[in-house]
């Protein structure tokens, strides 16, 4: 399939950053996993498409970087996360229990001035990309286009298995040659973007008691196959932190 080019006016969205943080910046903290604490890249209470995505992978501060994937938010928070720090197959599987995947996309866009993002066609033999192509502008045909210029998108997205209006969309952007990886300075990024379709503090709540059950018997699991120094598990060893918004609401 052939798709025709899509131009994208980055100064409608307010996405490019200093790289030098300004005085007055105040960065917002979440808990990520295994306690880390984590930036907030911004909040949005409407799903970005690819190309947004693409370019806040590529233009983000190192500063609103994660080492860390988020563990349960109750705002509509976007996060970017070190992809060549966290895998992305950990997040899914390490959230399988909560997470009911819809559907899932993968495409390829190239971008000359990182202004304007083209979608693009590619050509695989034996499941390595050999080439791009993108349909001209004018006169029709095709044209090709240097590997080096290409990002491959992939996005998964999902709902809270008892809780069908709260989302996640997860968008893996990665170049796919080493060349472009020398160009943008990275390997891959995950942008994580948490939708809430739902004011409802009780249905917040009981995601969170959810989520905090769970945590406790996956840790009892961990805490059986490799005991303490005891001569039994106490309940205490088992506890999981409760999200701190709980009580709150």
């Amino acid at each position: 399939m052939i798709h025709l080019p899509i131009e994208l006016d980055t100064a409608a969205f307010e996405i490019e950053r200093d790289i030098e943080a300004p005085a007055t910046e105040i960065i917002q903290y979440e808990t990520g996993h295994r306690q880390v604490p984590i930036p907030v890249f911004c909040v949005d209470k409407n799903p970005f498409d690819v190309k947004r995505v693409l370019i806040n992978s590529i233009k983000c501060p190192v500063r609103y970087l994660s080492e860390a994937p988020p563990t349960l938010v109750t705002e509509n928070f976007c996060f970017m996360i070190n992809g060549d720090i966290v895998d992305i197959d950990d997040i899914l599987r390490e959230s399988r229990s909560w997470w009911r995947d819809t559907s899932k996309a993968t495409r390829y866009y190239m971008t000359d001035c990182m202004k304007a993002f083209h979608q693009v066609t590619m050509l695989a033999t034996k499941g390595t990309l050999r080439s791009a192509y993108k349909a001209k502008s004018k006169g029709g045909g095709m044209e090709r286009i240097p590997l080096d210029k290409v990002y491959r998108v992939m996005r998964h997205f999902s709902f809270w298995r008892s809780c069908p209006k709260y989302h996640r969309i997860l968008s893996l952007v990665q170049p796919v040659t080493e060349e472009g990886e020398g160009i943008v300075g990275f390997k891959k990024r995950i942008f994580i973007q948490y939708l809430w379709r739902t004011n409802s503090n009780a249905d917040k709540e009981r995601v969170a008691l959810e989520y905090a059950s769970e945590s406790a018997a996956s840790n009892f699991s961990v805490s059986t196959r490799r005991p303490p120094r005891l001569s039994r598990i106490r309940s205490i060893d088992i506890q999981p932190e409760v999200p701190s918004f709980i009580g709150k609401m």
